[in-house]
């Protein structure tokens, strides 16, 4: 890394602690389709937030809308292409045994989307 940063990553040390943000959301099953945002949170120096759509979001093959959660993790005020490795764990309140973690690792550009 340049002691002065990059387009892909800022000036200083790489801050590559692990950080945990849980967003509760109750009664998922009744809001909208629009979607909702967390707060914003800090990792590393970025600061990101997640938007998630309740019913989905219809992908490239048009699955997933109406059958599944969409979660996407935005970075915020960025100047440089940070990279984030991250999981999502949607917690099946009434049944843990249901839950299910995913994870990625992307690139973003400085608009905050992957």
């Amino acid at each position: 890394m340049e002691a002065g940063g990059s387009k892909d990553h800022p000036p200083g040390p790489p801050p590559w602690d692990p950080t945990q943000f849980t967003l509760k959301i109750k009664d998922l099953r009744k809001l909208p389709s629009e979607p909702v945002w967390s707060d914003c949170f800090e990792s590393g120096i970025c600061t990101w937030r997640l938007r998630v759509y309740p019913l989905g979001t219809s992908g490239p093959d048009g699955i997933g809308k109406g059958t599944h959660v969409s979660v996407f993790l935005e970075a915020q005020d960025v100047m440089w292409r940070p990279s984030a490795e991250y999981k999502f764990t949607l917690v099946n309140q009434a049944n843990p045994s249901k839950s299910i973690t995913k994870g990625a690792k992307n690139k973003f550009n400085a608009d905050g989307e992957r």
